[in-house]
């Protein structure tokens, strides 16, 4: 990268700077191309890693300060309710954590904000909401835990599985974990199996896995539903893939 390309992202992260006073004053995101409405804590987390990594890399207070003005969400528990999870998406019809990909996000914040401020509470936090999402060990995935704490099943979406093992890892890089450590290994072992390159040379959207049937058929499903929203110029399967 040219000096003068770094400059500019200098300059953008410090300009955003000047307009966060504290996590309040994050505005939530949205879910990709669903445009579905999700809480604070996806763009805060971002925040944190983006201020955490500009200060492990060049030391200056700046912006470690800006880690200990939005991680300050984390211990208000703000979002965060008696099952140890955060609502993390606002959809009438869809689950309120996002699938497994809403949590690692916020487990990438978490550590982060540890490897800046070194206090525990917040490694701790990572570990206890990674481990919040039960893992299927013959099929090598994670189950979506609702808010509630009940298990919605599987999640299909590869990338999600593949964020939320990264997550791990980062965990893993601060404090080793036999638990987390044995379960991204299962995950890459069977990702050999379940990871799909399309003809096209596209990753395939989904875990490729055997299922029940009932699974098999919501796939058929999933997959007809997506050939009919590409005809429609909606949101089909092959643009999420080109993503």
């Amino acid at each position: 990268m040219t000096k003068s390309n770094i400059n500019k992202i200098h300059a953008i992260i410090d300009s955003q700077a000047n307009n966060i006073s504290n996590y309040e004053s994050i505005v939530p995101g949205h879910n990709g191309p669903y445009y579905d409405n999700e809480t604070q804590h996806r763009n805060i987390s971002h925040w944190i890693c983006i201020y955490g990594d500009f200060y492990l890399r060049t030391k200056q207070l700046k912006y470690k300060k800006m880690v200990t003005k939005l991680s300050k969400y984390y211990i208000d528990n703000k979002d965060f309710n008696e099952n140890e999870l955060y609502l993390c998406r606002k959809k009438e019809g869809k689950d309120h954590v996002n699938g497994t990909i809403g949590h690692a996000w916020i487990i990438e914040g978490l550590v982060m904000a540890y490897k800046v401020l070194n206090d525990y509470f917040f490694l701790n936090r990572a570990k206890k909401i990674f481990r919040k999402f039960t893992f299927n060990y013959q099929k090598g995935l994670w189950n979506i835990t609702e808010i509630d704490g009940k298990n919605m099943g599987l999640d299909y979406t590869y990338n999600h599985q593949l964020w939320l093992a990264a997550a791990g890892s980062e965990i893993l890089n601060c404090e080793y974990d036999g638990d987390i450590y044995n379960k991204i290994n299962i995950f890459l072992n069977k990702s050999i199996t379940n990871f799909k390159i399309l003809p096209n040379g596209l990753i395939y959207h989904l875990a490729y896995t055997s299922s029940s049937l009932i699974s098999a058929l919501k796939k058929i499903y999933k997959y007809y539903k997506n050939v009919y929203a590409a005809k429609s110029n909606n949101i089909s399967l092959e643009y999420k893939e080109i993503g």
